[in-house]
């Protein structure tokens, strides 16, 4: 349909020209602000020329700027042109630092360059040039020393006390400006963490956050370099790109990358470039979400990375790997219905990419290219536990994400938290430090609010569903998962054919595709997941505590490394139609395990598993914690699943063996299967392949990953 109004931005326009193509305004507000003086125009198109777009405060759009009953304002790129927007500030006046400067590293000296930070900035945590990202000055890697509390396994007694080993506090200037990078004894979470005080005497730190567990050595994983750094001290600029922020002084000190500053360094004034934000029903407002806004072609980059505020316990989503209903993104819907990001880049940036938070429907996140970001590539986070469900229906399809959690390293490429029936497809994924794709609606039930999400839970909505009164229902255990799985909206989620390799780079106990705390009905179907050599890694597939009624069915997991371990479930799932082939290492494990009971109910069928060890295990039946039902194969639907290795062909016939005894495995084979090349992912199957006979179906992932664009 023609649109009815076209206006034309240039960055050397001016908003107070008429926006056309001969006389462009000159920003997304002077065009929102036109758009808004013509809401009788249904189809709107806002024709963005290349260049550069500087924004020193975040583009807020409403309600009135969108477009209901099937209108529309598209804000799209000029045909062959890159509009780029940033919060980038240009550093400049650079001067070179004396080499007896107090503080600098001996091997900095006469190479350390200084400026004033320009007035509009703030406190801001990263720094660019024309290549990319700045790494800014860190210490050498060291484990704290600090303990859990009596009678915890994960959390400290005060989760502000940072003891160090002695030293590392040692050339540190000033220690107010410091920030501590940590993986604590968890090590499926990292924090960054402000320092309020240093006892020198002690090598003791208190922090002015809490940390998420016991700042002490990881309990699991290999982290050769240290769990813990400094960063942001003129005495830890020891390399070449190096650089610390003085907030007290307003200096930036930098060691350049060549032999003196370019005009390329710039530094972010801005977390978020653009917020749509629609009206909520919270409180007597009805609600009023922006619609028919779009999103097309455009580049966002130079972005902050943002600190978690004092306060934040309870609100922090699953083990803090990012934050509820907070501005983490450059782009963040919150109340939006029917509107689209398309073909944009998003690039070089402190935090998340995109947001889609509480209402959230019909968002449209297709053919996007995400890379090297701080934080999350893609974050949909709903309401938490309660009967408000209005973050659903959405699709993230045909993205390209990669190098995502540059700073939170626990950070996934995508993330869906109580947010159900959305569409998951076609996504690569790839060199990212810790998850591929998290389903949750992992909570704490704690009345207090000091346990993991615990403040997000709405209990006058759970209590009137229950037909009780608040005060008994959060005095009440924790109800089982059955009574929870209404209140809990990440369900019917449909995670399919994604191109998944390289992940668990650096964090430990971590996964490509990992559900858990979800509600049911999600399914993970016809995935690639692939190269992953990572030793940190646990699962490939994973149906972690609390997790029931997920269909995990034709999916492709070859060359992985970690516990070796292909598809993991710790409740009733079922596990249909993969093939599990050619782990890196042999499996601490199972090609398939079972960790948690109940069980019962779950179906493992028609699945093809090659092992590649001696010592690898074919099915793992053993409860890996607590009390509570041993989780057996016998209690399952098992059959006609086919077990191979390629260096013992007697490997699986005692498991086959014990499991027919119990009335399971039946219709199972030990059988080559016979592929072209499996060492090559060549998974096409020979002539003489028995598995035509044994009608075994090898998945086809050829479409796996984005389409051609």
């Amino acid at each position: 349909m023609t649109a009815t109004l076209t206006l034309y931005v240039s960055n050397t326009g001016n908003d107070h020209h008429s926006g056309s193509e001969l006389a462009p305004l000159a920003s997304l507000e002077g065009a929102r602000d036109r758009i808004r003086s013509r809401p009788s125009a249904s189809y709107v198109r806002v024709i963005l020329r290349g260049g550069n777009y500087e924004l020193t405060r975040t583009v807020v759009f409403e309600p009135q700027d969108g477009r209901a009953g099937g209108g529309w304002v598209r804000y799209e790129a000029a045909c062959g042109e890159s509009p780029v927007f940033t919060s980038g500030v240009p550093l400049q006046s650079w001067e070179k630092l004396p080499a007896d400067h107090p503080g600098v590293s001996a091997n900095a000296k006469g190479r350390i360059w200084v400026a004033e930070v320009p007035p509009e900035l703030g406190s801001f945590k990263t720094l660019f040039d024309g290549a990319g990202e700045l790494p800014r000055s860190r210490s050498a890697g060291f484990c704290p020393l600090g303990e859990t509390a009596p009678g915890s396994l994960w959390y400290a007694a005060d989760p502000t006390s940072l003891p160090c080993p002695s030293g590392v506090w040692e050339p540190i200037v000033n220690p107010e400006e410091v920030e501590v990078r940590l993986i604590p004894i968890a090590p499926w979470a990292m924090n960054i963490l402000p320092v309020a005080s240093v006892d020198r005497q002690t090598n003791h730190a208190r922090l002015a956050i809490p940390a998420t567990y016991a700042p002490t050595k990881p309990l699991i994983g290999e982290f050769p370099e240290g769990s813990a750094w400094l960063e942001n001290d003129l005495a830890l600029i020891t390399k070449p790109g190096h650089w610390a922020l003085n907030r007290a002084e307003g200096k930036i000190y930098l060691w350049p990358v060549s032999n003196e500053p370019g005009r390329k360094i710039t530094a972010p004034a801005l977390i978020e470039l653009i917020a749509v934000l629609g009206r909520l029903d919270d409180g007597d407002q009805e609600k009023q979400p922006v619609r028919g806004l779009h999103f097309y072609g455009l580049t966002f980059t130079h972005s902050d990375r943002y600190t978690v505020p004092p306060g934040r316990t309870g609100l922090g989503v699953q083990h803090d790997w990012e934050q509820f209903d907070q501005p983490t993104a450059v782009l963040r819907f919150r109340g939006a219905e029917d509107c689209s990001v398309q073909c944009c880049d998003f690039i070089a940036l402190g935090g998340t990419a995109i947001r889609l938070d509480l209402h959230c429907q019909k968002i449209t996140v297709v053919k996007n290219d995400i890379a090297d970001v701080g934080g999350t590539g893609i974050f949909l986070g709903g309401y938490g536990p309660g009967t408000k469900d209005v973050n659903h229906s959405n699709t993230v399809e045909d993205n390209a994400i990669c190098r995502v959690g540059r700073h939170y390293c626990d950070s996934p490429a995508i993330f869906l938290w109580q947010s159900g029936s959305n569409r998951v497809a076609h996504n690569k994924i790839s060199f990212v430090p810790y998850a591929g794709i998290v389903v949750s609606g992992r909570i704490v039930w704690d009345p207090a609010g000091a346990e993991e999400c615990s403040r997000t839970i709405r209990w006058p909505e759970i209590a009137a569903a229950l037909g009780m009164d608040v005060a008994s229902v959060r005095n009440s255990p924790e109800p089982d998962w059955t009574v929870r799985e209404r209140f809990l909206h990440a369900r019917n989620n449909r995670i399919e054919k994604n191109d998944i390799s390289n992940v668990v780079e650096m964090m430990s106990d971590g996964n490509a595709i990992y559900i858990s705390g979800a509600g049911a009905g999600n399914l993970v179907q016809g995935n690639y997941i692939h190269d992953i050599p990572s030793k940190n890694l646990t699962e490939a597939i994973r149906c972690d505590d609390d997790q029931h009624r997920t269909q995990i069915t034709g999916n492709v997991i070859f060359r992985f490394g970690g516990s070796a371990t292909g598809v993991a479930s710790k409740g009733i799932n079922d596990i249909t139609g993969n093939l599990i082939v050619w782990p890196l290492q042999s499996t601490k494990r199972g090609l398939i395990s079972l960790e948690l009971g109940p069980v019962s109910g779950s179906r493992i069928c028609d699945n093809i598993v090659v092992a590649a060890h001696s010592q690898d295990r074919a099915v793992f039946q053993e409860r890996s914690y607590g009390d509570g039902p041993i989780p057996r194969l016998a209690d399952c639907h098992a059959e006609h699943n086919l077990y191979w290795n390629v260096c013992d062909p007697e490997w699986a016939k005692p498991h086959l063996d014990r499991e027919q005894k119990l009335g399971v495995e039946t219709n199972s084979h030990t059988v080559d299967p016979c592929f072209e090349n499996i060492e090559r992912g060549d998974f096409r199957l020979r002539s003489d392949s028995p598995l035509h006979a044994l009608a075994f179906i090898v998945p086809d992932i050829s479409d796996a990953g984005p389409h051609p664009r």
